[in-house]
């Protein structure tokens, strides 16, 4: 399971994309999270499912994965 200030990847309509868990909610054995980009303030919407999660980034600071997106971005 992933927790509050975990940085995730997971697949949002087919794209995987990183977020970072602000709140998960338990219900009927399921957990959905609330997430939030990892460059900005704003709370996402929609929960995620945890199904959905592929995995969490666990060697990089919230700056390094910054910088890693925008040169992801930029190839």
């Amino acid at each position: 399971m992933y927790e509050k200030g975990d940085i995730i990847f997971y697949n949002l309509n087919g794209v995987n994309v990183v977020y970072e868990i602000v709140s998960y909610k338990d219900s009927n054995a399921k957990r959905t999270y609330t997430t939030k980009g990892v460059n900005n303030q704003y709370i996402d919407s929609d929960p995620v499912p945890g199904d959905n999660v592929i995995g969490k980034v666990v060697d990089l600071s919230k700056q390094e994965l910054a910088r890693f997106l925008e040169l992801v971005k930029s190839l």
